[in-house]
């Protein structure tokens, strides 16, 4: 269970660092939002917790890092699904740039990226919340033994 939370934490980790500075490689750079730090944030906290030793500060930090991220994934899906389904009107603007070479990996990238960090972040949030509920009650269960046998 430990190595698969790593292992989720790095891919999660490293997905969120690629959205985080994909937007400054492109040619067309917009204003960098709170989104991006946000990323930015959590795919700091994600791969910090990886490198850390299994304990409760390192699942306390892949739970910080990982609900955020698929809190917001989640939400650009719903938003993006109920687009499709006429729920919500949203018009796109084209506009014209000339596309550097990112630009081409970007557009190929941009969805099996969000896809594999919206999975593993959802399962780095399920394992991280795994951990710490059995740290927690492996630490209490002693001493509920210890009061109810008195």
């Amino acid at each position: 269970m430990l190595a698969l939370s790593r292992f989720f934490y790095v891919v999660a980790g490293s997905c969120a660092l690629y959205v985080s500075l994909a937007p400054f490689f492109s040619s067309w750079r917009g204003s960098p939002s709170l989104f991006s730090l946000a990323y930015w944030i959590c795919a700091v906290l994600l791969l910090i917790a990886a490198t850390l030793r299994p304990s409760e500060n390192s699942a306390t930090l892949g739970v910080m890092g990982s609900s955020f991220l698929t809190m917001r994934l989640g939400f650009r899906l719903t938003r993006s699904v109920a687009c499709k389904l006429g729920l919500i009107h949203a018009s796109a603007r084209a506009i014209g740039f000339p596309p550097k070479g990112f630009d081409r990996v970007n557009h190929i990238m941009k969805m099996p990226v969000a896809i594999t960090l919206l999975i593993s972040s959802f399962a780095s949030l399920l394992i991280s919340a795994v951990i710490l509920w059995r740290l927690r009650n492996h630490t209490s269960s002693p001493r509920l033994a210890e009061s109810s046998g008195k």
